[in-house]
Parts: structure tokens; C-alpha cells; sequence
């Protein structure tokens, strides 16, 4: 007997007969069929996930006979099917994590066996804006962009050094300039008496013209066979005669031309400044150009986030993510 129902009271009685003919029977045996455990299918005595797989075997191939007790009928409808399925998968859940913690934030404690974890995951949508000022909450900062203008105008040359940079270009120019070093150097003299012409001129003539007014002693003809040439520092601190003025320290020290004398240390003429002596020098010339960098500042906000949900969910530019660690285990 295969269709008996579980915790069932049963009369029993059975009858032989020889053909149609009833030769004997048996007393009437009162049974009870013992408690199942329902949806045991393969009656270990558990409900586990081979409970299960059974049972969604013969539901999708009919030709199967593991369910032909009725243990799987979970709803008591005489039926097998679907519906009973899912209340046999919720009862083997039930029972294989019998004694097990609820899920929990809360790690287990180190002695714990049968640990298990969980991630769960929520998201919520990003809005992002640029600004040129740093913003704070409820922004984040995701990204600082640098923007560069074009160059400006070159400024004027200088001379003064400019150092080169990210936001400054710099070129230079050689320029060759001259300055006067110093300057050739004449004197003459009137004559006054022939004592002071002596004085003056015992060395040397001009010409054969002792007398004119203005008459120069050339360069490389005094008297001492070559150009006179002054720096500009010593000329600087030679001590100036003004036109008709006396320099005591020189015997021809009158000064009767139209211009300045100089007293010239260690001579008794008056000089006076000719031509200048020139040098040349090259000059390093700079002129630059700048540009400004603009930093601009990218944020996001996060909107509001979704439940948590086992569902995993990726991060990306437009989703933020969050994730949290469940733990259960066996007490």
C-alpha cells in the first residue's frame, strides 16, 4: 500500500477468495500510519535541496514517480504542483538554516562556525556642475580642469633678465651699442709777453704762429710726440677752469678761451676736451609675453539612494555606489 496518507487511522482487513468464491477473511486491524515529515520526499527524515530537486523533476516530467506520496502535497490539495514546490523550497530553507542568526551588520564573534556573509548594494544618480569657484556640501569634487588663454602682446625690449615659464614666452635680441670711454685732449694759448710764450711754447711751434688766438696744439703734436687721451672718471675729477679764470697750480693756467679748462695734474697748460673716444659693447635685449590659466572646478551631488538590495550595481559616471557586508551564522 503506496497511497497511504501520513498520520492517517486505517481499518484493515483481508480476504481470500478461490476465484469468485470467498474462502476466508481476517479480523478487522486497526493501524495508524506514523507521522511524515512533509515534503520528505526521499524520506531521510530532513528537507533539504535533493527534497527539492525531486520534486521539481517529477513537476516538469510527469513520467517520474517520486511523487506519488502524497508528502509532497504541501497545501493539501491533492495536487502536486508549482504551488507546492514554492512551499517546499521556503520549508527546506526553514529548516537547513534552523538555529542560524538573522542577518546582521554586526560582525560575528571569533569563536562563530558557519560564518556567512553578504553584500547588499544601493545607488543613487550623480548631478554634476562646473564652477570656477571650490563649492562645498553636499558637492564633491570629481575633476580640476586648466584652461590656458591665448598669449598677449610682447611688452617692449628691456634689459633686465626675464625668466621663461609655462605662462611666459621670452625672446631675446643682441644688441651692439657704444659709450664714451673717454676723450682727446688740446690746449692753446694768446701770447701775452715773450716771457710767458717761453713758458709755454719753449718746446715746440705751431706753424711758426706764436700769437693767434685759438691756435691748437693737434693731436699726436704736443710736446710729447703723442695723442693725449683722458678717461672720462679722470677728466671727472681734473679740476675745471671757467673761460677767464686762472688755475694757480699752472704756469699757463689763464683760461682765455670760450669753453672749459681742465688742470690737467702734472702739466702747466690748461686742456681743453676734444673728440670722444668711443667703444662698442653688445647688450642682451628681452621681451616676454604672458597668458592666464583659468581653473575651473567639476562636482557632483548625490541624489537620493535606492534600498538595499542584493541586486549587485555598478559605479560609473552617472551612478554612485555603496555597499554594506551582512553576517549570519550558526549559534
Amino acid at each position: 500500500m503506496t497511497q497511504l496518507t501520513p498520520n492517517t487511522a486505517y481499518e484493515i482487513q483481508i480476504l481470500a477468495f478461490n476465484q469468485a468464491e470467498q474462502i476466508t477473511d481476517s479480523n478487522i486491524l486497526y493501524v495508524a500510519t506514523s507521522t511524515a515529515l512533509m515534503g520528505d520526499i526521499d524520506g531521510d527524515g530532513t528537507l533539504a535541496s535533493n527534497d527539492v530537486r525531486q520534486a521539481q523533476s517529477s513537476i516538469v516530467d510527469p513520467r517520474n514517480a517520486a511523487l506519488s506520496n502524497l508528502v509532497a502535497d504541501l497545501n493539501y490539495d491533492g495536487v502536486i504542483d508549482v504551488f507546492d514546490l514554492a512551499l517546499l523550497k521556503r520549508a527546506a530553507q526553514e529548516q537547513m538554516y534552523a538555529g542560524w542568526t538573522e542577518w546582521s551588520l554586526d560582525a560575528p564573534p571569533e569563536n562563530a562556525e558557519n560564518v556567512e556573509t553578504m553584500t547588499e548594494y544601493r545607488y543613487a544618480e550623480k548631478t554634476y556642475q562646473e564652477s570656477s569657484e571650490q563649492l562645498g556640501e553636499p558637492w564633491i569634487l570629481s575633476d580640476t580642469k586648466n584652461t590656458m588663454s591665448d598669449f598677449g602682446a610682447w611688452s617692449d625690449w628691456q634689459e633686465g633678465e626675464v625668466t621663461a615659464s609655462d605662462n611666459r614666452e621670452v625672446e631675446t635680441m643682441t644688441d651692439t651699442r657704444s659709450e664714451i670711454t673717454g676723450y682727446h685732449m688740446y690746449f692753446y694759448c694768446t701770447r701775452r709777453d715773450s716771457t710767458e710764450f717761453i713758458r709755454c711754447y719753449r718746446n715746440f711751434s705751431i706753424n711758426g704762429d706764436f700769437g693767434t688766438f685759438g691756435a691748437l696744439q693737434k693731436y699726436g703734436e704736443h710736446v710729447n710726440g703723442f695723442d693725449l687721451v683722458v678717461s672720462v672718471d679722470e677728466l671727472s675729477n681734473t679740476p675745471v677752469v671757467a673761460p677767464g679764470e686762472w688755475h694757480s697750480g699752472s704756469q699757463c693756467g689763464y683760461n682765455e678761451g670760450n669753453v672749459n679748462g681742465y688742470a690737467l695734474t702734472g702739466d702747466d697748460h690748461l686742456w681743453y676736451q676734444g673728440d670722444p673716444v668711443t667703444s662698442s659693447y653688445d647688450v642682451t635685449l628681452y621681451r616676454y609675453r604672458d597668458r592666464t590659466e583659468a581653473i575651473s572646478y567639476v562636482y557632483y551631488s548625490v541624489g537620493e539612494f535606492s534600498d538595499w538590495s542584493t541586486a549587485p550595481v555598478e559605479e560609473s559616471d552617472t551612478i554612485a555606489v555603496e555597499t554594506r557586508t551582512l553576517y549570519r551564522y550558526k549559534g
